[in-house]
């Protein structure tokens, strides 16, 4: 029985069967992405991928003064979150195109100029965990007991509990993080 075995995998490793198309254009369209979704050319994409910069830099610039003001945080925040959305768009795109023909060295150049910038990215915001973690619990207090901040018919949701949001999602991506930050009134 065993022998048997053997031998019928054997003959199923010898026998052609329907192998992958390698030719792209031989397949249809339903089953192909479509990149035209996020950029209707390399062009487009190399022009997007040309706007990061600044949004990283923007993001750098609040650095050494989130702890200052609960809006100056949420102002971080939103600029992170801006600048990885983008970049998740640019690099999905040049990820797609790359996976399309792993021959094809221009779009193998895309995708490792993407990585560049992701690492770039990591590096430029990578302050942000460690100064949310340092902002004491007496500024968070005093903020939290302040209600000119005109909360209508309520009372405040507390910074604390936001400081402890943030403390328990430290470590996942920014925008996990600022959806926990901006959804506060507190921090208006």
């Amino acid at each position: 029985m065993r022998t048997f075995a053997i031998a019928v995998l054997l003959t199923s490793l010898s026998v052609p069967g329907s192998a992958q198309e390698r030719d792209r254009s031989k397949i249809a369209d339903k089953y192909k992405w479509n990149l035209a979704d996020l950029y209707p050319s390399d062009e487009a994409w190399r022009a997007a991928k040309d706007k990061l910069p600044p949004l990283v830099q923007k993001v750098a610039s609040f650095k050494g003064t989130l702890g200052t003001s609960p809006a100056r945080l949420a102002d971080a925040l939103d600029a992170a979150n801006a600048a990885a959305k983008e970049l998740q768009k640019v690099y999905l795109y040049a990820s797609l195109i790359s996976d399309q023909d792993t021959r094809v060295a221009k779009y193998q150049g895309m995708q490792q100029e993407m990585q560049q910038v992701g690492a770039e990215f990591g590096e430029q915001v990578a302050f942000i965990e460690p100064e949310v973690l340092k902002i004491d619990k007496a500024t968070n207090a005093v903020t939290a007991s302040d209600t000119s901040a005109g909360w209508p018919n309520a009372r405040p949701p507390t910074r604390t509990t936001a400081w402890a949001t943030i403390t328990r999602t430290a470590g996942a991506t920014a925008a996990r993080t600022a959806v926990t930050i901006v959804v506060s009134p507190a921090l208006t």
